[in-house]
């Protein structure tokens, strides 16, 4: 029997997460705004490859939950290093390719964004944070009990994530072409690299810092 009450409860916090600004909603945007003849399909593979990662993602926590694998501490510390150093590359490199693209046109040529690297970028930045598998097995349990089955439970908590972060990562790429906001894409696209740059940062740090205790 389905509980409607837990139901709309997870529906509330994972639209809450999901919306709330951070990597990801910040290269749905960015990719968007950069391609405006393809806006969205930029926005469409960037966020199949997000979706992608983090079916994985719950996919080897759903796997910890039922007890079918294990993951050592320190293997998930250095995965999560190595994710922060990809996130940092991912905004620096965005700043690098900025700059160079204000060059004249003398310089070399910039390269153009395509549909393919949107899902790659999006793929791989979604992985990049091994430690939402954490999440997702603390997150998870909260909701077991939506329904008599924790098999099914599971499936429908995981297929309503995967759905709900799609629509509504698809739904604020829209808007932000809708805004017009092309006229600040210099600006969004900064601010966006600089957001990456900054989870990076902190991320290495925090990976250091965790590894040397």
């Amino acid at each position: 029997m389905l509980s409607f009450e837990l139901l709309f409860v997870y529906l509330i916090s994972i639209i809450t997460l999901i919306a709330t600004p951070g990597p990801v909603v910040a290269l749905v945007i960015k990719n968007a705004l950069q391609n405006p003849q393809n806006s969205f399909k930029s926005a469409f593979f960037t966020i199949c490859g997000t979706n992608l990662g983090s079916l994985v993602l719950i996919s080897l926590s759903i796997a910890v939950i039922l007890g079918a694998t294990r993951i050592s501490s320190l293997a998930l510390s250095l995965l999560s290093l190595l994710g922060s150093c990809f996130i940092f590359y991912l905004g620096f490199s965005s700043l690098f390719a900025s700059k160079a693209k204000e060059q004249p046109s003398n310089s070399t040529p910039h390269t153009q964004l395509t549909l393919r690297k949107c899902f790659m970028q999006g793929l791989f930045l979604s992985l990049s944070n091994p430690k939402d598998i954490l999440f997702f097995i603390a997150f998870f349990p909260q909701f077991i009990g939506i329904t008599d089955s924790i098999i099914f439970s599971i499936i429908l908590l995981a297929f309503l994530w995967i759905l709900l972060d799609f629509s509504l990562l698809l739904i604020l790429s829209y808007f932000a072409q809708k805004a017009k906001l092309e006229r600040f894409q210099r600006l969004i696209t900064l601010f966006s690299d600089l957001v990456l740059c900054g989870i990076g940062i902190v991320g290495i740090i925090y990976g250091i810092s965790h590894l040397m205790l």
